[in-house]
């Protein structure tokens, strides 16, 4: 599993759309063990500005009813934020907040707060660099 996942990571830097995703969704879990679920989140992370859909892994994450599954989301969104806070849209975020808030969850409601403020600093990233 470690080996697929690190294998997962270094084809999401050189070749994104080769990774395969139903393999990768399964490494990335918050349940799996950290040298597993480590290098199969990094990979996601790292497709997010070729695939920006791939985003939507972290965000359904968001809806879980395990709390710990939706900090790990939070946790990998909040890392989006940290090295690439143009890639995330604030309304997004501001939604994804207020759902978890009426559910009561503050940790993973905090860390997305904190990827919101370092998304509203920076100029969000058009979807598509060429075209109409």
């Amino acid at each position: 599993r470690s080996s697929a996942a690190s294998i997962c990571m270094d084809l999401a830097h050189s070749a994104p759309a080769l990774v395969p995703l139903d393999i990768l969704l399964k490494l990335s879990v918050y349940d799996e063990d950290w040298y597993v679920e480590a290098p199969a989140n990094a990979a996601l992370k790292a497709m997010v500005r070729s695939l920006p859909a791939v985003l939507n892994v972290f965000y359904s994450r968001l809806r879980s009813t395990v709390p710990e599954e939706r900090a790990h989301a939070a946790s990998h969104i909040e890392s989006v934020a940290t090295e690439e806070p143009e890639l995330l849209d604030p309304e997004r975020l501001t939604v994804e907040i207020n759902k978890l808030k009426r559910i009561g969850d503050t940790e993973s409601k905090e860390s997305l707060a904190r990827a919101l403020e370092k998304a509203k600093k920076s100029r969000r990233a058009a979807p598509h660099r060429y075209g109409l």
